[in-house]
């Protein structure tokens, strides 16, 4: 009996041990999983969620995001499957400036949504997709939040770029409060080459431009639930930029500079009401209207060898938008949206030259207004295994441009339907997917580029606005393939554009080596983009992601009397790492690339960058201390061929820098159910980027 005693307490013994390492792995399992368990995939696309997800460890909101599939920042610019993101939305409030995610924690949020391409119901501007961040709820009666600090170190500027900030998420019985806050030092010091070179000369010009400024900004949502499910909220942006930026060029004919005063004032109102129709709440009703203002001041001074040049311009931008739908959820297999949108703009552009030269600087004063309007309707659901989204959109674009020093009048007239149809199916074992999305647009007026407004880049390159603009048209088609529950992921994208918006470069006859850019439709392009993309975790201490793509560009097309019969291709591949170790201390590192490519007459010449950083958590997590680099870098090099004249623009300032930046987090309170509004307006601003 005290021997089958032995052996069975000797069993349960190890089954005890056996199951203490299994659960032990099982945690680990769980602790380190690669992202995509946490994925559910819909017919626009995937929502993910990220609630006490040991991705978010460590890390800022953008951060995040560059380990989620599908998603990539480069150079600044957020995109999916390799096309620009065109809306942002923080508890679906949609804001303007992608910087405000900067203030946003990884452990903050409880969810993103993520749509490849934007719905017939939205009032998205491009073909491109959306990202939807649903921050963790508050406690109740409480609130969560962080602060942060960060400091750069360049060779060429010692410390600068100083920046605090802020966000709290604030409840107090019906009343929700949200409040994004930050402040930024702007310093910097650039260096380049400007060479041309022709058949009867060859010039080099240095530029030299520093720039010195700061930058305030701070949004505020209240919203409170009402009675019966309703609830109404407004919300507050106000934006202040002040940038001194002075630009130095010297050439073997003279020297010049341009001492840049610029002031900018952006803010924005909107207000949303949202209310069930029908006791079972299976139709509501959601109206939003939004106001934007975005006033510019400007003062140069313009010096050279032989005079000397005051200039003062103002823009001044208004934008007011109206947005109502109705859904309906006619059963759990579908439901309907209808609904519309009425926007109205106004722009004013004033310059004054307080001393005369031999030519204008500043271009001609003008007046623009515009009208947009589109209205909608869409459904969603299932049929069988396959989720659906599909709908039309019909929009009507005018515009009226007066001149007012030359009485030049332009009137432009644009209308379109647009359908739209998106499919997911699964297949084979779960997790895998198939995607197709579909979506034919019609841009918004590009008014920012339609107008006479000269933007100097230096004393002898500047850009130029075109009035006779009109908005792109796209048809877009996008068809992926996701294994292992977004593991793997492979995307095909073909759009076809017709009115897309080119950069074209001018000599300018009336002023010597001195050149422009400005923008122009051409008749119709095709694109065709491939992506792939392996996301993994083969460890408890490493997780990575990585991804390339290649876009090819027919170009069968005349331009300034050259004909371009080439195929292009454009490449990008980046690695993104992220370790976790011991006693609080993590890293990410990251690697991209970009070789040469060309578009028309510009050729790209290849960049790269190794970037990174080093944290270590303290106080239970709360206090989070960074040391972020860039170690290794190419800039660009733009060669632009104009048949007669070759010019080469090339970045010559070092890469190399050394951050550090300090979080504090904090939380207190019971947990509520919150409700904020969403913003519907957005300022576009079409500008040559090169």
């Amino acid at each position: 009996m005290n021997k089958y005693h032995f052996k069975t307490s000797g069993i349960v013994f190890l089954l005890a041990v056996y199951s203490h390492i299994i659960a032990q792995n099982v945690t680990t399992l769980d602790e380190f999983t690669v992202i995509a368990d946490r994925i559910r995939n819909t017919a626009t696309g995937y929502t993910v969620n990220l609630k006490n997800s040991p991705v978010t460890k460590g890390k800022t909101l953008p951060q995040t995001i560059e380990f989620l599939p599908q998603l990539s920042i480069e150079n600044g610019i957020y995109k999916i499957a390799g096309n620009p993101v065109s809306e942002f939305y923080i508890d679906n409030i949609k804001i303007i400036d992608p910087t405000e995610l900067n203030n946003i924690q990884g452990a903050d949020i409880d969810k993103i949504e993520i749509k490849y391409v934007s719905g017939s119901d939205s009032d998205n501007p491009s073909v491109g997709g959306s990202i939807s961040i649903i921050l963790r709820k508050p406690p109740q009666g409480g609130y969560y939040g962080s602060i942060s600090g960060n400091a750069d170190w360049r060779k060429e500027t010692g410390f600068g770029n100083e920046g605090i900030g802020g966000m709290i998420r604030y409840r107090y019985k019906s009343i929700g409060i949200y409040d994004n806050i930050s402040w930024n030092h702007i310093k910097t010091d650039e260096s380049s080459m400007l060479n041309g070179e022709s058949e009867k000369e060859f010039w080099t010009q240095d530029n030299h431009k520093e720039t010195l400024g700061h930058s305030f900004q701070n949004r505020i949502n209240i919203s409170a639930d009402l009675k019966n499910g309703q609830y109404i909220g407004g919300a507050y942006l106000i934006s202040l930029g002040r940038l001194n930026p002075v630009s130095s060029v010297l050439s073997s004919q003279q020297t010049a500079s341009i001492d840049e005063d610029n002031s900018t004032t952006t803010q924005q109102a909107t207000v949303k009401f949202k209310s069930p129709l029908d006791v079972k709440k299976r139709t509501y009703l959601d109206i939003s209207g939004d106001y934007l203002n975005r006033l510019k001041n400007v003062s140069e001074f313009f010096i050279n060898d032989s005079q000397n040049l005051n200039t003062t311009e103002k823009k001044d931008f208004h934008l007011w938008k109206l947005h109502a739908e109705i859904g309906y959820a006619h059963s759990s297999r579908v439901s309907w949206k209808f609904g519309g949108t009425i926007q109205y703009i106004r722009s004013f552009y004033r310059p004054s030259t307080l001393s005369s030269i031999q030519y204008d600087m500043t271009g001609n004063p003008y007046n623009a207004s515009g009208v947009s309007g589109n209205a909608f309707a869409s459904a969603q659901g299932s049929l069988g295994i396959i989720k659906y989204n599909a709908g039309l959109n019909w929009q009507n674009n005018r515009i009226n441009y007066m001149d007012c020093k030359s009485g030049l009048e332009v009137h432009n007239s644009q209308w379109a339907l647009n359908p739209t149809l998106q499919l997911m199916m699964p297949f084979g074992m779960k997790g895998n997917v198939i995607m197709i999305n579909y979506r034919r647009n019609l841009a918004n007026i590009p008014y920012s580029a339609i107008s006479s407004t000269i933007t100097w880049r230096d004393n002898y390159n500047y850009s130029i606005g075109n009035p006779h603009l009109k908005a792109p048209t796209t048809d877009m088609l996008l068809a992926g393939i996701s294994f292992l529950k977004n593991k793997i992921n492979l995307t095909a994208v073909y759009a076809h554009s017709h009115n897309q918006i080119f950069w074209q470069t001018f000599e300018d006859m009336s002023r010597k080596d001195t050149y422009y850019t400005c923008p122009i439709n051409l008749s119709g392009r095709d694109k065709w983009g491939f992506n792939v993309e392996y996301i993994d975790s083969p460890c408890k201490f490493w997780r990575f992601k990585l991804a390339g793509r290649v876009e090819i560009s027919p170009e069968r097309m005349t331009l300034d009397n050259i004909r371009y019969n080439s195929t292009r291709f454009k490449e990008f591949f980046y690695f993104n790492n992220d370790f976790s170790f011991p006693n609080q201390w993590g890293s990410m590192l990251y690697f991209n690339i970009e070789p040469t490519f060309k578009d028309f007459n510009r050729t790209y010449h290849y960049v790269y960058s190794v970037t990174g950083n080093i944290y270590k958590r303290l106080c239970k997590g709360k206090l989070r201390i960074s040391v972020n680099f860039t170690a290794l870098g190419n800039r660009r090099k733009l060669v632009t061929d104009l048949g007669s004249t070759i010019l080469t623009y090339r970045y010559t300032s070092p890469v190399q820098r050394i951050g550090v930046s300090a979080v504090w987090s904090f939380s207190g309170g019971k947990k509520v159910k919150v409700n904020t509004i969403e913003s519907i307006q957005e300022f576009e601003e079409t500008i040559d980027n090169d």
